[in-house]
């Protein structure tokens, strides 16, 4: 039964869809001796949103540089698609998964970035000393070893367990090859891995000029004094986000599906392999590496599986945290240039003020006191006891409360523009998507 209540909120949603207004140009066709015709000078709600809308996919989808898969990643078992027999790659799901998680937090893949970056500086750093057991292997062998490039075999296994591939990261490589459980010279030139890298070109290209007429477009209005609109703010924040991301990931191998398997490592083969029960990657010390290597009785605790998080196993927390934070600070910057844009009500943009200022904020203030209280007087550490958690909870809410609010008001917003920015510019004749 539907109570009064109910039938007055959705009488008054109809009234709001009765009393909402829509606007459709109606230019006159050109004469028949026309050689060219001028686009109008006007754009559609339409073509704010699917220029915006394309340029954060477009950003979010050329940035993915994810690691080597698992062996024998399938594809889901779709009925529909056993009825159309269409077989879509796993690697094209996974890689869809990573661009819907870099729309919702395009800052954790800006820390991963950074994550991954420092690791491979860290790699070069040591194949360049002098006498170093590296010499032979590069930047590029740093980043294929923490994407899981590079894979071993563990040799025959008593009883059930299957063979399992152990995946090596850069830390680790670092550790065999000083050990001598590694040749110093790699199993594939830095040529060879280049080789198998399959960068989306066409994405990366769309994406650059579509970024370049955002930027442009925004430009323009601000000097012709016409209003943009926050999807367009938005979109910015995604593209200069994802730009930073994809600079730091650059010199990383892209869309590399099958690993490269390490046949020379050196390992004494009288040992059970029970322990091999579990896939150990990453190792999170150096010492069960060396007891693996040695053939040490290992129990393993941990269920650790082969993971695809588009990020380095070099586990560098300050790097990651940096990262993120980066990205948080750019992404309310941005947020900021819509500071005295028109909203449908000064409530929203209050909020939208609050929100902005708040995820530019709030982390490096949060860190900032995490590190005074940590590394403080004996009386602030103290302290620190007492208000890690709450200090936690509050900052990261009120955090994640303004990212789902800047994520979702523009799309309102979009429907309450003043009529100054449907005027088109110059701009619009310049290629671009959407």
């Amino acid at each position: 039964m539907f109570s009064y209540t109910h039938i007055i909120l959705l009488t008054s949603c109809f009234a709001n869809l009765v009393l909402a207004k829509s606007h459709s140009p109606n230019c006159t066709l050109p004469p028949d001796n026309s050689n060219y015709v001028a686009g109008v000078n006007v754009r559609s709600t339409l073509d704010i949103f699917w220029s915006a809308i394309y340029t954060v996919f477009v950003c979010t989808w050329a940035v993915q540089h994810l690691n080597v898969p698992p062996p024998k990643a399938s594809t889901p078992d779709f009925h529909w698609w056993q009825f159309w027999k269409i077989k879509i790659p796993a690697f094209f799901w996974t890689r869809l998964k990573w661009m819907l998680l870099t729309i919702i937090m395009p800052e954790y893949l800006l820390g991963a970035a950074l994550s991954g970056y420092v690791a491979a500086r860290k790699f070069k750093k040591y194949t360049k000393e002098p006498g170093s057991k590296g010499e032979r292997w590069t930047t590029t062998h740093g980043y294929y070893a923490d994407m899981g490039g590079l894979v071993y075999t563990l040799p025959e296994t008593p009883g059930n367990f299957e063979p399992r591939l152990v995946a090596i990261n850069s830390k680790q490589l670092r550790y065999l090859l000083d050990k001598g459980f590694l040749d110093q010279e790699p199993p594939m030139s830095e040529d060879e891995i280049l080789d198998k890298s399959k960068g989306d070109a066409f994405a990366t290209i769309s994406a650059v000029v579509q970024l370049l007429w955002l930027v442009t477009q925004l430009i323009t209005r601000k000097v012709l004094k016409l209003p943009s609109s926050q999807l367009e703010i938005l979109a910015l924040a995604f593209a200069v986000c994802t730009s930073f991301t994809y600079i730091l990931n650059y010199p990383k191998p892209q869309n590399i599906q099958v690993p490269s398997h390490v046949s020379n490592l050196q390992r004494n083969q009288r040992a059970s392999q029970s322990y091999f029960k579990n896939a150990l990657w990453p190792w999170e010390d150096k010492k069960e590496l060396e007891a693996i290597i040695r053939n040490d009785k290992l129990n393993p605790s941990s269920q650790l599986k082969i993971l695809n998080e588009g990020k380095s196993y070099e586990w560098i927390v300050d790097a990651d945290s940096i990262g993120f934070i980066t990205g948080a600070v750019i992404l309310g910057l941005c947020h900021c240039i819509a500071w005295n844009f028109q909203f449908p009500t000064p409530i929203e943009r209050l909020l939208w003020r609050i929100a902005s200022v708040g995820i530019t904020g709030i982390l490096p203030l949060f860190y900032f006191l995490w590190f005074m209280l940590t590394y403080g007087s004996d009386h602030l550490g103290k302290l620190y006891d007492y208000l890690q958690l709450p200090l936690s909870y509050i900052s990261f809410s009120v955090y994640v409360v303004a990212r789902l609010y800047l994520l979702v008001a523009p799309f309102r917003e979009l429907f309450y523009l003043p009529p100054e920015a449907f005027i088109a510019t110059w701009s619009v004749s310049l290629p671009y998507f959407g």
